[in-house]
């Protein structure tokens, strides 16, 4: 009962280890003085008192957490109420249940707020949807241009998630995405940014109340002070800080205590720029900048949150690989997490490639330095440390040994009773197509098993063929894992006698959807409206800066023909109608371009330019067979190889699916090269005039090939190629000249 300890003056209170991002985590020691001095000061930049009540879901060892959440309101007499989980829906009830008035919580959970406010936006009916969009779009201007918070008022039903009582979001622990800030900050939420270091006992900077936005981490709270070492000419350089709450120092480590503490003043290892208006913008961290070939200096954490806005990435790490071609220079590459059910949602099986559709157009919004040199993908999250940030350099570990791809710790292999049957016939077609000796369950057909459309179709009929099932018409875009495509299979009903099952693809293609015909009439009005259409296109290309042509003689006038350009532009598909000879022009037919010509008005629209209506992402042997009953009826298919428009004007890579048409049917495939119409309307460009060139290259035989369908497609390419080049050139030598067409 007599003992009452007296601690000196600056004696260590407490020791944090760091989460230890780039290296061994360390004891961080810091004294009572410093820490009531953060507090005291943190507490009067967001204004808090006994009458609050606070949520944590954070683990107190978090510095942020210990003082947000547990020594701060304990010294204020506040409330805190603790949850023992990061589940947005948990969290949301306990914000109503508990009359919460302040939480502070990781961006990660900020995130998820914002893609479920888009996501219930857009599940609303198109009448309320157009009416919210406008009203938000109202409270972002009158929020950046005029300062008035508008959102809680004009947009009630995003707020009642949250409850009543909520005065104060704060997030912390990680930069947070500008522009998800800047959308949650415009739609009424008073969201709080705070940046400080374990060193400096949690808090150095807090965004005024008064100034909230999202590209600041705000002002140096009362005793500190923030300054840039060696700033560039963007005025970014190493952050340091002084006050009276930095650590004493590392616990039983000088070295990394004098390497971190310098005349005072810490050096937190962050990089970033102090405004006119004195705010600090972080950029990220020092060690993780990547210095390019260029000599340009690129922040990664800045195009993790810029390529993270589409809805198709659940996590993204940008990281610096070395540059084969510049030794000492690094090269962009991105380690991607796809969000599978986004993908589900939205009917997407070909993942990598529409995530990389996505990638691609979002870079075309950075400069050139900026753009990836290439992407990984991964079924697993990315490692993190404690507090939600990514391990970047063990990202790049692994990439760097090879492991880029590793998913989640392999499962023990399933009993062999699991793999008799129906199971057995599929993941043995499945691991012998993926070149891997075993396939579990939980394996993602494209992302883990490498499996495209075409693959995919091919396993399903070979299996079906095997087991004797008619398999659903759309089990290819339903079952995304080995254990989905399994169970489907098994449950499909039994083919009869020389019915389905077959595996080979000229007697697939010979079945034809039904409700398709319309769209590939050969009769005289479809012919008809098909001139019509290539006369208004012809009358129109001067205008559009003019249409070159060759290689129009190279062209069969009878029977039917595959006819397959590069793809850059929306523009290709009239180019290519425009410059065939008519009789050809009069026969010619499209595949795809369903979202374009959804719905009754879309439909007729289709039908009178020829093009059949069918997402060849999730019904890849449907659009075949719609395909492959055009070419029998004696059209002109034109289908792009390369599947969508170039991001650069370059070739991309080739689909086997026109090669696999012309094998079938020995069909001749025509190359085609389009040259100026990048130029006249990129990928996430607007149009602007400019002279378009299209070049016919020779037909390539199938018989020539022995309708080998890997070297048909590899023909193909080398004629597509030749024939881009060709047009490249004609388009430079006829810079200047009368623009000309094809009669």
């Amino acid at each position: 009962p007599g003992w009452a300890p007296r601690p000196a003056p600056g004696a260590p209170a407490l020791i944090v280890y760091t989460s230890g991002t780039t290296g061994d985590p360390k004891g961080v020691m810091l004294s009572r003085e410093g820490i009531a001095e953060n507090i005291r000061a943190s507490l009067q930049r967001v204004r808090c008192d006994e009458n609050d009540s606070v949520l944590s879901v954070l683990p107190l060892f978090h510095m942020l957490a210990l003082l947000a959440n547990g020594i701060g309101p304990a010294l204020l007499g506040a409330r805190t109420v603790f949850l023992a989980e990061l589940d947005p829906e948990r969290i949301l009830e306990a914000l109503r249940e508990h009359g919460i008035t302040l939480f502070a919580c990781v961006p990660l959970f900020y995130y998820r707020v914002h893609e479920r406010i888009l996501s219930r936006v857009a599940a609303l009916p198109p009448a309320r949807r157009a009416m919210v969009r406008a009203l938000m779009r109202v409270c972002r201007t009158a929020r950046r241009r005029f300062g008035w918070r508008l959102g809680r008022r004009l947009l009630p039903f995003l707020h009642r998630p949250f409850g009543t009582t909520l005065r104060m979001l704060v997030t912390a622990g990680a930069k947070i995405d500008p522009s998800v800030c800047d959308d949650l900050l415009d739609w009424g939420f008073p969201l709080v940014q705070a940046y400080g270091l374990t060193e400096a006992t949690a808090v150095l900077t807090v965004t005024p109340l008064d100034e909230l936005r999202g590209d600041s981490v705000g002002r140096p709270i009362e005793g500190v002070e923030i300054a840039i070492r060696d700033p560039g000419p963007d005025g970014v350089g190493e952050i340091l800080a002084r006050g009276p709450s930095l650590m004493l120092g590392y616990f039983k480590d000088p070295a990394a205590t004098a390497a971190a503490l310098e005349n005072g003043w810490l050096k937190t290892g962050d990089l970033g720029r102090i405004g006119p208006d004195g705010h600090l913008r972080v950029t990220g961290r020092a060690k993780d900048v990547i210095v390019l070939a260029s000599g340009k200096n690129v922040y990664p954490e800045e195009l993790d949150e810029h390529y993270a806005r589409s809805p198709l990435v659940a996590e993204i790490c940008v990281v610096g690989l070395e540059d084969p071609r510049r030794p000492g220079a690094e090269r962009l590459h991105a380690v991607v997490v796809p969000d599978l059910e986004e993908a589900r949602r939205r009917g997407y099986v070909n993942v990598r490639e529409m995530v990389t559709w996505e990638l691609e157009s979002l870079g075309r919004e950075l400069p050139p330095w900026q753009r990836l040199s290439g992407v990984t993908f991964r079924n697993s999250p990315l490692p993190r440390t404690a507090t939600a940030k990514v391990r970047r350099l063990e990202v790049k570990r692994e990439l760097q040994a090879g492991g880029g791809e590793a998913r989640e710790t392999a499962a023990p292999p399933a009993p062999p009773a699991d793999r008799r049957g129906p199971a057995g016939v599929v993941f043995g077609l499945l691991a012998e197509r993926a070149g891997r000796e075993q396939v579990r369950d939980g394996d993602h057909l494209d992302l883990d098993l490498g499996l495209d459309s075409l693959d995919r179709v091919e396993v399903i009929a070979e299996a079906a063929r095997r087991l004797g099932v008619e398999p659903p018409p759309d089990i290819a875009a339903t079952a995304h894992t080995a254990g989905e495509l399994a169970a489907a299979l098994r449950a499909a009903p039994r083919a009869g006698a020389g019915a389905n099952g077959v595996a080979s693809w000229s007697e697939r293609l010979a079945r034809f959807p039904a409700e398709y015909s319309p769209f590939v009439s050969r009769g005289p009005v479809a012919a008809t409206r098909m001139l019509a259409l290539r006369c208004c296109l012809r009358l129109c290309a001067p205008l559009a800066g003019g249409l070159r042509t060759a290689g129009t003689d190279r062209l069969p006038r009878r029977g039917p023909l595959l006819v397959c350009p590069n793809h850059t532009s929306f523009l290709d598909a009239p180019a290519v109608l425009t410059a065939m000879p008519w009789r050809l022009a009069a026969r010619a037919f499209f595949v795809g371009y369903a979202e374009y010509f959804a719905g009754p008005l879309g439909r007729r629209i289709a039908r009178w330019v020829r093009s059949i209506p069918v997402d060849q992402n999730r019904f890849m042997e449907r659009s075949l067979q719609a395909a492959a009953e055009g070419l029998r009826r004696g059209l002109v298919l034109v289908a792009f190889p390369e599947g969508g428009r170039s991001i650069d004007g370059n070739l991309g890579p080739f689909r086997r699916g026109p090669a696999i048409l012309a094998a079938s049917l020995g069909v001749p495939l025509v190359p085609v090269g389009i040259a100026g119409a990048y130029e006249a309307w990129p990928r996430g460009g607007s149009w602007r005039r400019h002279p378009i060139a299209v070049v016919f290259g020779d037909p390539v035989d199938p018989a020539e090939c022995g309708a080998e369908v890997g070297r048909l497609a590899h023909r193909l390419r080398e004629g597509v190629e030749e024939a881009f080049a060709a047009a490249d050139r004609l388009l430079r030598g006829a810079r200047g000249s009368a623009p000309a067409c094809p009669r």
